[in-house]
This record gives structure tokens, sequence and C-alpha cells, in this order.
């Protein structure tokens, strides 16, 4: 069964950095992504409140993050105030992919 997950905001992060970026952002290694896996992450802030709980992907050279709509702007603003001199590139890609979930029954 396929679900389209409305409601849901996606970024592209690109740049020779973006994965030394999202490793320093972000709550798990994304060192170990590959072009087949999604990864949970968490982003929080300083204290170690949670902001945003994020799907991650690896997009080639780039990464895609998938969090609720709702957080966009806050999440957008956030991600770009750590970006300041790095070669990284924060992209609102909401418009241009369809974001579904997949149910399958293994039997």
């Amino acid at each position: 069964m396929l679900i389209h997950l409305s409601g849901r905001a996606l970024f592209k992060i690109s740049g020779s950095e973006a994965e030394s970026f999202l490793q320093a952002q972000l709550s798990n290694d994304i060192n170990k992504l590959n072009d087949s896996s999604v990864q949970l992450n968490a982003y929080c802030q300083h204290q170690g409140r949670i902001i945003a709980l994020f799907w991650v992907m690896r997009f080639g050279d780039d990464f895609l993050i998938s969090f609720p709509l709702e957080l966009s702007s806050i999440i957008k603003t956030r991600l770009q105030m750590f970006v300041l001199m790095s070669d990284v590139v924060i992209e609102d890609v909401s418009n241009e992919y369809e974001q579904i979930g997949i149910i399958d029954d293994p039997n």
C-alpha cells in the first residue's frame, strides 16, 4: 500500500561540506548512510532539547531531509545560522518531489 506523506517538508543539503555539516548538526552518524538507506535523526538545541526529528537520505553527493512541514521556516533559519563560511547550500525542494510511504505485508 502506498501512502502520500502530505504535510512534510523536504530540504536538499548540498555542497562539498554537506556531509560534515550534517554530521555536526544531527544526532546520528551521517557517514553510515548509503544510497539505499534512511536514517532517523534528532535535530537538537545545544541544551539537548529536540527541535525536530528528520528522516535523512543520501541523494548522490547530496542529502535530503524530511520533516513536518510546519517546522520548515524554523529549520531553514536555524540550519542557515550554522552554515557560516562552509560550502553548504540548503534548498527547500518540497514542491519538486512527492513523498510517499510504503506499507508492505511480508506474507
